[in-house]
């Protein structure tokens, strides 16, 4: 976690002790260890936005072209971003003697390029930083760069779970990828809701040779441990979510949001402002009005699932409430996801509203009723003592 480029944000020693506790006030002191273990094997790339790395790049260009290396060099930035800046002048040269557009770092004419001229090199630069780092690690599968590239969208964020060879065996080694091309202070519940993701990977091994179960959540498959490959086929539905995955999902974001809420409340801070912090701009949030009493009465349950312990979470709501519980936020996501892509065109907007509504209210008295067959649901000892009586 060192900070080997200047367009990266820092995930150093001290705020990684910050960020362990953190999780632990949520999962408990007795899973510390664990903790700790996960999160030592991350290898977490945290980017600033493209327009603050072009800030950087335009504060050096009030200077002489002559003086613009030296410039440079004495304010740290490295030959990568020294490339990027010689690019930017040469565009405003070019700018000048065709158009005549003043030749001054002025904010209009920066924004201007920015968008256009260096776009292509900071995602080229950020690539490379992540494609260094990567390299080191001795994946099974190892990353193609068509992957790597198609991944590295702006202002998106992801975590993979790749086995690795390591120096204790095969191990999972997680990446973790934020771009912070968002409103800085939304930013820290994406870095905590991927790292939770490493939180929750796992893998056991098998009794077939060369095959061991990883799990990431309430979502698994099968992947060997030669070639690192998945032999599980994926199956997704109409909106791109597997089975359990958009359950899992919102979990993993409700949960995030405890622990960065806990971060916060400690005066501790990656990138958002603790006192201006928020925690809700989630794709996944569409369905946390479904799931958000579910989560309430069966935290700790949840927690343990999270970390691998599922048996004692379906021991309690029983599995079939709880699968019935997923096909209904999968079903309410799919029909909710038709109705808003209607919702923009205009004479439409409110006959959408009220179908959006009344979805959200039929859809609510299913859940509920649901919750109702968790509560009456008798743990498996519950129901051995009322036999035995």
């Amino acid at each position: 976690m060192t900070d080997m480029f200047n367009y990266r944000i820092p995930i150093d020693v001290t705020r990684q002790k910050e960020i362990i506790d953190a999780f632990v006030s949520v999962y408990g002191e007795e899973r510390r260890k664990e903790i700790e273990k996960r999160l030592s094997k991350v290898q977490i790339f945290v980017f600033k936005s493209d327009q603050e790395i072009a800030k950087q790049i335009s504060d050096t260009l009030g200077y002489k072209s002559e003086n613009l290396r030296e410039a440079l060099a004495k304010r740290g930035i490295d030959n990568s971003l020294l490339k990027i800046s010689n690019k930017v002048h040469k565009t405003r040269k070019m700018m000048y003697k065709k158009f005549r557009i003043g030749y001054s770092p002025r904010k209009t004419h920066i924004s201007s390029i920015t968008s256009k001229a260096l776009s292509k090199e900071i995602r080229k630069m950020k690539f490379e930083a992540i494609k260094k780092d990567i390299e080191k690690i001795k994946f099974l599968y190892p990353f193609a760069d068509k992957d790597l590239k198609e991944l590295m969208v702006p202002g998106t964020s992801w975590c993979t779970s790749e086995l690795a060879q390591t120096e204790n065996g095969i191990e999972v080694v997680p990446i973790v990828f934020v771009d912070t091309s968002k409103d800085p202070n939304g930013v820290d519940q994406i870095i905590f809701h991927e790292l939770n993701h490493v939180i929750e990977t796992s893998i056991k091994p098998l009794f077939e040779p060369e095959k061991c179960e990883r799990s990431v959540g309430w979502v698994s498959d099968i992947v060997s441990t030669r070639n690192g490959r998945s032999y599980t086929p994926v199956s997704k539905n109409e909106i791109g979510f597997e089975k359990n995955e958009l359950f899992s999902e919102i979990m993993n974001e409700l949960i995030a949001e405890q622990v960065a809420r806990n971060f916060h409340a400690q005066g501790h801070s990656i990138v958002s402002d603790p006192k201006n912090a928020f925690y809700d701009e989630c794709y996944y949030r569409d369905v946390e009005f479904l799931v958000k009493d579910f989560f309430n009465t069966y935290h700790e349950e949840i927690i343990k699932s999270k970390t691998g312990e599922s048996s004692e979470l379906f021991d309690k709501v029983g599995r079939e409430n709880f699968e019935e519980l997923n096909e209904l936020i999968n079903k309410y996501e799919i029909m909710y996801d038709k109705l808003k892509k209607h919702s923009f065109i205009p004479g439409l907007r409110e006959g959408i509203k009220y179908k959006i509504g009344k979805l959200k209210t039929e859809t609510i008295g299913i859940k509920n009723k649901i919750l109702e067959k968790m509560g009456l649901h008798a743990p498996t000892e519950e129901k051995a003592s009322g036999m035995s009586m």
